[in-house]
């Protein structure tokens, strides 16, 4: 996983979310290399779960703890 291609994405698919970009940003930095290491994470599509389907579900990202 590289975090720039994750949040370009982001950013593509939910352009009006700036804070939802910072904060995705910051938690893909710190994990990012840990991530890496476990290639059955991308498998899974984790990144996407984590990410994306919770705006997708309607919920703020200030409710997302």
């Amino acid at each position: 996983m590289k975090a720039t291609e994750v949040l370009d994405k982001l950013k593509q698919r939910f352009p009006n979310e700036p804070e939802y970009h910072q904060a995705v940003a910051e938690v893909l930095a710190t994990i990012e290399d840990v991530y890496n290491e476990h290639p059955e994470f991308d498998k899974v599509n984790l990144i996407e779960r984590l990410c994306i389907f919770r705006l997708d579900t309607g919920m703020c990202c200030k409710c997302i703890t």
